[in-house]
């Protein structure tokens, strides 16, 4: 797979494409229909529009799944899936899977759902919805730190989340709490810059079910992993 997106390890990865509704890349909001496989050509380009994903192979194979724009991939052995911005050129490396109640081992099927306006971020989801995570940049606009912080509390209150916990620092800041439905969430922004070196700020966002409070155990790893270009 060239530039758009591409698999790196120290394996092989087979990545197999079914024969599925190709992406719609022209403004005609039709879909075109396939009735063969769609080439790993188009499947770059569709993942060079929001973003570059890269599966990395490693000594403990997991299993992660990849879903763009419509299309259906097989998995791809994995056992981390790092979403790279194509706009902001942020990234953050999401776990396939961690050990779970004591030594029962929990796998992760990360599949992306969305993608933000102008490819400012992206939607993951695995345990069938159940684990949500949101990652987004923005350009740093605002004339300080502490109003961006201010912001991000207004924003969640607006959005009927409770705030059970919060921290800031010069360089981060982060909320916890629980969203209007009931489910745990955790953000963390960052100031970071972009590959032209403006300044911006990178968020990313934890929401998951009382049923998977196990996933409490990579937050801290999942957030270190957030980072500028």
């Amino acid at each position: 797979i060239p530039a758009g997106g591409k698999l790196r390890g120290t394996s092989t990865a087979t990545l197999m494409v079914s024969p599925v509704q190709s992406p719609n890349l022209s403004p005609d909001p039709t879909p075109a229909a396939t009735s063969g496989p769609i080439y790993c050509s188009m499947l770059s380009t569709a993942l060079d529009m929001g973003g570059k994903i890269l599966a990395k192979s490693g000594m403990v194979t997991t299993t992660a799944f990849i879903f763009v724009a419509g299309m259906q991939a097989a998995p791809v052995s994995a056992d981390t899936l790092t979403y790279t911005n194509g706009r902001f050129g942020f990234q953050i490396t999401l776990p396939a899977g961690t050990a779970a109640d004591g030594e029962t081992m929990r796998t992760l099927d990360w599949r992306l759902t969305g993608s933000g306006d102008a490819t400012d971020g992206a939607v993951f989801e695995a345990d069938d919805g159940h684990i949500e995570l949101l990652a987004f940049g923005q350009q740093f606009w605002q004339d300080s730190w502490q109003q961006v912080y201010q912001m991000a509390a207004q924003a969640l209150k607006e959005d009927g989340s409770t705030i059970t916990y919060q921290r800031i620092t010069d360089k981060w800041f982060v909320y916890s709490g629980k969203t209007k439905t009931g489910d745990t969430y955790y953000q963390r922004t960052q100031r970071a810059q972009n590959c032209l070196k403006d300044p911006i700020t990178i968020t990313a966002t934890l929401t998951y079910a009382d049923s998977d409070k196990w996933i409490g155990s990579l937050i801290v790893p999942l957030m270190a992993s957030l980072e500028g270009c």
